[in-house]
């Protein structure tokens, strides 16, 4: 793994081991001397929230893996998969100085290039955004990958590979196997 790798597990760790524990509360887990407790809908609610302001921080593969994760409600609590859901519609936009400068590095100048750009996203997705401008007088749509999105990318399933075997402590045998394929890609 590469300094970047490691850097990067623990930005994630950091974010992700208090929302895992919390996970593993809630599935009744960990708990002392065997005790059972019934967790409230709305403590998963917020756990959940806090899981996904977390995904949304680390960014465009965590926010996919919240889209994946948002469409099996056999791997997670009805609670989390609802809040996952705003994954599909819901991605805030990398800033327009950003984008900008990819667009500019693959097709030049905005201004010379364009007509006319609008730099409000129409819409924003987690691995890209899509913008309206006028080329040549026709109304077009530009989708812009997100800046450095391949290498963080990259570096992040890395993560996630290596990182596997700690998650799995806090998901029960039955879910298990079904997060496990979709890390390591299995269709």
């Amino acid at each position: 793994m590469t300094l970047r790798a490691y850097r990067r597990f623990v930005v994630v760790a950091y974010q992700f081991l208090p929302l895992l524990w919390a996970y593993a509360r809630d599935r009744n887990r960990f708990l002392l001397f065997g005790a059972s407790r019934s967790v409230p809908p709305e403590t998963r609610r917020r756990r959940a929230r806090a899981l996904l302001e977390s995904m949304i921080r680390l960014g465009p593969t965590f926010v996919k893996l919240g889209q994946l994760l948002s469409t099996r409600p056999d791997v997670l609590p009805p609670q989390y998969v609802q809040e996952f859901e705003r994954l599909q519609d819901d991605v805030p936009p990398a800033p327009w100085p950003e984008a900008k400068a990819v667009i500019e590095r693959e097709v030049g100048p905005v201004a010379e290039t364009f007509d006319d750009f609008t730099t409000e996203p129409i819409s924003g997705a987690s691995l890209g955004q899509v913008y309206v401008a006028t080329y040549e007088g026709r109304r077009v749509a530009v989708k812009v990958r997100r800046p450095g999105v391949e290498r963080l990318v990259e570096t992040d399933l890395r993560v996630i590979r290596w990182s596997l075997p700690l998650v799995m402590r806090f998901v029960d045998e039955s879910r298990s196997f079904s997060l496990e394929t979709h890390a390591r890609g299995d269709r």
